[in-house]
């Protein structure tokens, strides 16, 4: 008795409507269970219930889709989704009348596979313990390992970050392992990891003794017009790949602290601070500081004189040059007309000012290593 009604209503509203369609127009209508399909990378199959009077086809253009109709539905195929691009297909349902086609549309989702993200192809460690993270994307479990006993790995299964972390290289060579990232499946992709051996780190080598040369020297504020080695000093290390001692420049007893960049690979000396204090039988005291002075100005300047790692050569005993000798050049920092040295402050008068029996370099000059 429902259904009658249901019917009997629909009829009314046709004839009110004035809808005039002809019965080849209300055969061919058609109705899918479903508008689309979305399938996982691996592929897989789909039932579509198709439902209409008449005759219908259904056809593809997209050769990885294969569609096989049936009385009332339609399969639908689709194979492992090989490529990193997710793709899309689109099922035409037709019957007789044109206007009552049907799209179904296909969806696949790519094949992300194991991707390694923030990492280049080489990653390079220092000597001593350092550590570097990349992230993970795959498309299913995933575990990573090193080849190396030097190099640890470990994940955060939250976050899909990886951490490689090696411990010191004291040997005497660079070392290199392959950090493997595997899915489920047997699927794997790696990236390669060097560290370089403590001999081969630029922290490493820039400790040691050394003689400053320079191209001239200031005595009693007045250039003595000769180059030469005019003081000495030892540098050592204090936090590892961040900062140095450096001992006895231009005076026994001074303290300096220079920092190291190591992307640059370079030393900064710090200027302008105190590098010792003397007290003396009078009471009064002398506070000692790194600075660049302008004698012709009277002027002092603070500027961090900054060293590179190089090579020279000895030309008076070694003109061939088979004896290279660690240099340390200095790149920047002493500005023209100035020269470098120890300035201090005397409370005796309360004022700073230069020493008169301390020597001052200036023009080129450079850190040569004292042998061994």
């Amino acid at each position: 008795m429902f259904k009658k009604t249901v019917y009997f209503l629909a009829a009314a509203c046709l004839m009110v409507c004035g809808c005039t369609k002809s019965r080849t127009e209300i055969a061919d209508v058609l109705v899918l269970s479903r508008a689309e399909v979305a399938f996982s990378q691996a592929g897989g199959n789909a039932i579509i219930g198709v439902g209409c009077p008449s005759t219908w086809t259904a056809e593809c253009n997209e050769d990885w889709v294969s569609v096989t109709p049936s009385a009332n539905a339609v399969a639908i195929s689709v194979p492992t989704n090989a490529s990193s691009q997710k793709r899309i297909a689109k099922v035409q349902i037709s019957a007789g009348n044109a206007a009552a086609a049907k799209v179904l549309t296909i969806v696949q989702s790519a094949n992300m596979g194991v991707t390694i993200i923030n990492a280049p192809e080489l990653i390079t460690l220092d000597s001593e313990v350092d550590s570097v993270y990349f992230s993970v994307d795959a498309t299913a479990a995933w575990t990573v390992s090193s080849e190396a006993e030097w190099l640890s790995v470990s994940k955060d299964e939250k976050t899909g970050v990886v951490e490689v972390k090696c411990v010191p290289n004291e040997g005497e060579e660079d070392r290199v392992a392959s950090v493997t990232v595997n899915k489920a499946g047997g699927e794997s992709t790696s990236v390669t990891v060097s560290q370089i051996c403590r001999a081969n780190n630029p922290y490493f080598n820039y400790i040691g003794s050394y003689d400053l040369y320079a191209e001239n020297w200031y005595l009693e504020g007045s250039a003595i017009g000769a180059p030469g080695i005019g003081t000495g000093c030892t540098i050592e290390a204090k936090e590892y790949g961040k900062s140095f001692i450096i001992k006895d420049l231009f005076y026994d007893g001074t303290v300096n602290e220079a920092t190291y960049d190591k992307v640059e690979g370079t030393l900064s000396i710090m200027t302008g601070r105190s590098c010792l204090e003397m007290d003396h039988a009078d009471g009064s005291f002398t506070i000692f500081y790194l600075a660049q002075t302008n004698f012709a100005a009277n002027t002092l300047e603070t500027n961090n004189v900054v060293c590179k790692l190089g090579t020279g050569y000895d030309e008076a005993t070694d003109p061939d040059h088979t004896k290279p000798l660690k240099v340390l050049n200095v790149i920047r920092g002493i500005e023209d007309d100035c020269s470098f040295g120890l300035v201090g402050y005397f409370s005796a008068n309360q004022a700073y000012g230069y020493f008169r029996d301390r020597y001052y370099a200036a023009g080129e000059m450079y850190f040569i290593a004292r042998s061994e």
